[in-house]
């Protein structure tokens, strides 16, 4: 059992990738971790509208606004913050991928020397890829970006709202796509894993001086510091006024130094994991008819391996919540035609199969709900031991058709599919038994109708008493008493309808077949019947 975690990396990584050379990663990481452990300071960001006046606007004005744990990095404290001589790397809850283990990270923790020589080298490289990336004051006026790379990621791992564990997974150019995989996980709960990246980001810090002071430091360069520009002084209750003139200018030096921060960034969230196996197949379904027996069936029923993908079926309306649970977790599934489907898979062995029948053709899988046999769910186990079939003999009664269907529940309740419809008749002709055994379809859905009757010796076939009847009224139009020459009649005999108004529709001119079936062989007789209508004058 496991869960698995997959995201893409940042490949932009000159400055990770010689910590991963220096095999300073763990130094790096390990302080990082104690200190966010002790309480990180943290950074509120607001992104602003760009439309939004920057002079007299609302502190409302920004659309989006966080806070960001951070860590310094400054060049000057680099080596003696992170490298340390007289300090070894700390341990912090968590995981930390790399070469905790190898012997040659256990010997630079160990050898002061090789400390105090990878420090100088890490410091060096800082410093030059701020040298080569540095924005100046007019950027940073202009909103250039900062350059920033991604140190390592952090998976936290979560179970409802308590933390379980962290893991620090270092970047570098060789790490393209991670796929991280939990096997500390148990079945059926539902654990949360949020993703943070450890970004360092080359800031820079800026301060303004009066042109004619003394610098600061030698180590400044004037290039690097001086900012000639006209600066607009501006009345703010005129500040809405684009059009508004600059009144006076002035000059002012401006003074950029190196402001290296690592930012906890989140970087995604992946919700609702848990370990569940996949719905089993269904179950391998077998009849086999006894020697001289016409009224059992011998049913056996196999558990099936393998794996498909197929539009779940529900039975009862509880399955619907079943395969909806199912689907979520499965990461709602679709076939090539858009349509929603299950992963059924064979990994599991049966608990139990349920067993349904019914004694007359269905027009759905809907029809099977509340049909099991008395004996249903059938159980694998036997005698203590767990098996993956079982067998059943069913009594059913001779020349009469029984429709089966079955499915698996495995260990951990998982329904299966339902197998196809089989139709069984057993037919006893003159003591010839014949089983039938074949798929049924299902029948399209009608009105339901009562199409069969028993009988004994004699059967009498007629149209229904509405259909012989001559519509009240019509009677009167033809002047019976008339018929005898006296009068001729006011309506014609061959426009009377015979029958009244009904829904029904009416039989005359219609045929209809009659199967006539023993009860005792199966033996089938059919007649054709066509009803038609004959008219006659009274004179005939």
């Amino acid at each position: 059992m496991y869960n698995s975690v997959e995201f893409n990396t940042s490949t932009d990584t000159r400055f990770v990738q010689t910590l991963v050379d220096l095999k300073l990663n763990d130094f790096v990481l390990s302080k990082i971790y104690q200190n966010s452990d002790a309480g990180a300071p943290s950074l509120s960001f607001a992104f602003m509208n760009q439309n939004t006046p920057l002079i007299g606007a609302p502190t409302t004005s920004a659309v989006l606004s966080t806070t960001l744990p951070y860590h310094n990095m400054s060049p000057a404290s680099f080596s003696q913050e992170y490298v340390s001589p007289e300090e070894d790397p700390q341990e912090f809850d968590g995981v930390i991928y790399g070469p905790r283990a190898n012997e040659t990270f256990n010997g630079i923790s160990q050898d002061r020397l090789h400390k105090a020589i990878l420090g100088a080298v890490g410091t060096s490289r800082l410093r030059k890829i701020y040298e080569s990336n540095k924005r100046s004051f007019f950027e940073i006026l202009a909103c250039k970006p900062a350059y920033s790379e991604v140190l390592a990621y952090e998976i936290c791992k979560y179970r409802g709202d308590r933390l379980i564990s962290r893991t620090a997974i270092p970047n570098s150019n060789s790490l393209d796509v991670v796929q991280y995989v939990d096997t500390q996980v148990k079945y059926n709960t539902i654990y949360t894993y949020k993703i943070k990246q450890l970004v360092v980001v080359f800031g820079a810090r800026v301060r303004f001086q009066h042109p004619g002071s003394a610098l600061e430091s030698e180590e400044l360069r004037r290039e690097d510091y001086d900012s000639h520009g006209a600066w607009a002084v501006i009345d703010p209750a005129r500040a809405a006024n684009r059009q508004s003139r600059v009144t006076s200018g002035g000059y002012i030096r401006s003074i950029v130094t190196p402001n290296i921060k690592i930012f906890e960034v989140p970087y995604g969230e992946q919700t609702d994991c848990r370990v569940i196996d996949d719905p089993p197949c269904m179950p391998e379904l077998q009849f086999i008819p006894f020697r001289g027996k016409d009224d059992r069936i011998l049913i056996n029923i196999n558990n099936a391996f393998g794996e498909y993908m197929a539009p779940p079926i529900s039975i009862d309306p509880s399955d619907d919540e079943f395969f909806a649970n199912v689907k979520s977790t499965q990461g709602n599934l679709q076939n090539d035609r858009n349509e929603a489907v299950v992963r059924f898979t064979g990994d599991d062995i049966a608990r139990e199969f349920e067993l349904y029948r019914l004694d007359y053709q269905p027009t759905s899988y809907q029809d099977f709900s509340g049909a099991e046999v008395d004996y249903s769910p059938i159980s694998t186990t036997f005698r203590g031991s767990r098996y993956d079939s079982a067998s059943r003999v069913d009594f059913i009664e001779k020349n009469k058709s029984y429709y089966y269907m079955a499915r698996t529940i495995d260990y951990h309740g998982k329904l299966s599919n339902p197998t196809p419809v089989f139709e069984v008749k057993i037919v006893n002709n003159d003591g010839i038994i014949i089983p039938t055994i074949r798929e049924s379809p299902f029948t399209a859905r009608a009105t339901p109708r009562k199409n069969s009757r028993k009988m004994r010796r004699y059967i009498q076939i007629s149209p229904a008493m509405a259909h012989q009847v001559i519509p009240p009224g019509t009677t009167d139009q033809l002047n019976v008493e008339g018929l005898s020459a006296k009068a001729e009649p006011q309506l014609d005999l061959n426009e009377v309808e015979i029958g009244l108004d009904s829904e029904q529709p009416s039989a005359w001119g219609k045929a209809f077949k009659i199967r006539l079936t023993s009860r005792e062989t199966g033996r089938k007789v059919d007649l054709n019947v066509g009803v038609n209508l004959r008219r006659r004058s009274g004179t005939d």
